[in-house]
């Protein structure tokens, strides 16, 4: 996979946890007996959703695809399988 073929899929996955996120917003202001398990949906959604921006992010200044800390290049088989990977794996096992 390529990286324009996976800032598409990040794209569209943006698009569509920032849909339910409105969504549960709706259900928000129409169910309060359901509040607990909405806000830990939205909470899960939120966090998705900033690792999916910062993603794109990272495609866009060229960074993707670089440890964050060390900046030593991933293993693209790795990427394929978890495109949020920030760290090599020497720099993750480091405390």
């Amino acid at each position: 996979m390529d990286l324009l073929e996976i800032k598409q899929q990040l794209t569209y996955q943006r698009q569509e946890l920032s849909n339910r996120l409105k969504t549960i917003q709706n259900d928000f202001d129409a169910n309060d007996s359901l509040d607990d398990v909405l806000f830990s949906i939205a909470h899960k959604t939120k966090v998705e959703l900033a690792k999916v921006k910062q993603t794109i992010a990272l495609i866009e200044s060229g960074d993707f695809g670089f440890c964050q800390q060390c900046g030593a290049p991933l293993n693209s088989q790795l990427l394929e399988q978890n495109p949020f990977q920030t760290m090599c794996e020497r720099c993750e096992d480091t405390p």
